[in-house]
């Protein structure tokens, strides 16, 4: 367990955070940094819980991972109570039914630029080029057209990167 408090502050009561990353394959070998109050406090690992001891009072607490993150959200400690929070990546997330690629998407594309190569319109070195614009295609559509902006690996790795990881109230 984790204290982050100075010496006027220890005479404070403590409350604590528990946060459980949860099991993902996305970033499944990389380590999250926690940060309480703008200051790194610990790094968690795929599917481990941890806890982290507080002074009462108003704190923020956020995630990242590279450039990304989660959003920050407030939290009030109040007395020896304890918050548990839940964090997990939006990209690929388990609790989702909607993955970022298309496996439809991408085998209709495969099959349009096979069947091209076949009848002799395009050369082999342009398939691998035709399925990388299908698949932007199909991400900037999503993008466009879903309430879910999650969808888009692009979006969360420009514009969304304060939106890669959740980190809430369980």
């Amino acid at each position: 367990m984790l204290s982050i408090a100075t010496n006027n502050q220890e005479k404070m009561e403590k409350g604590k955070i528990t946060i459980h990353r949860i099991d993902q394959f996305a970033n499944r070998y990389r380590t999250i940094n926690i940060f309480v109050d703008n200051t790194q406090v610990v790094k968690i690992k795929n599917n481990e819980i941890k806890t982290i001891e507080l002074t009462s009072g108003e704190h923020i607490v956020a995630a990242k991972i590279d450039w990304c993150g989660s959003p920050d959200i407030h939290i009030n400690i109040e007395g020896n109570k304890e918050i548990f929070l839940e964090l997990g990546s939006v990209f690929l997330n388990n609790k989702s039914k909607k993955g970022v690629f298309s496996t439809k998407l991408i085998v209709q594309t495969l099959l349009v630029a096979m069947s091209l190569i076949w009848d002799g319109y395009m050369k082999t070195s342009y398939m691998f080029l035709i399925i990388a614009l299908g698949i932007i295609l199909w991400q900037t559509i999503e993008f466009y057209f879903s309430k879910d902006k999650t969808g888009s690996i692009f979006y969360l790795l420009t514009l969304g990167r304060k939106e890669y990881l959740y980190l809430n109230e369980s």
